[in-house]
């Protein structure tokens, strides 16, 4: 269907990046456990993070709600996971 697209900038291609990055994140969120944690991070930094982070926020929460026992403990280990990828980035930039 995107090959089909003509208008690159237009909104059906917009849609259908947004509905590709939606079931990506919704899709990574679903899978991680604390042995594939890792993986996972790297997976979804990978994606367009600036533009769905509402999205992964949204996923997360959702998951959560619906399984505590099982993704508490995993989303709060990717928290401090990609809080300290985040630091070390910014010690990088701010040392340069």
């Amino acid at each position: 269907m995107q090959e089909q697209i003509q208008d690159k900038a237009g909104e059906q291609l917009q849609r259908l990046n947004w509905e590709r990055l939606k079931k990506k994140i919704h899709g990574l969120v679903n899978k991680v456990n604390a042995s594939n944690l890792v993986g996972i991070v790297r997976e979804l930094l990978q994606e367009n993070s600036t533009r769905g982070k509402g999205l992964l926020t949204g996923s997360m929460i959702q998951a959560q709600v619906f399984s505590p026992q099982t993704f508490h403990p995993v989303f709060r280990e990717s928290h401090d996971f990609v809080f300290q990828i985040k630091l070390g980035l910014e010690l990088n930039l701010n040392s340069t």
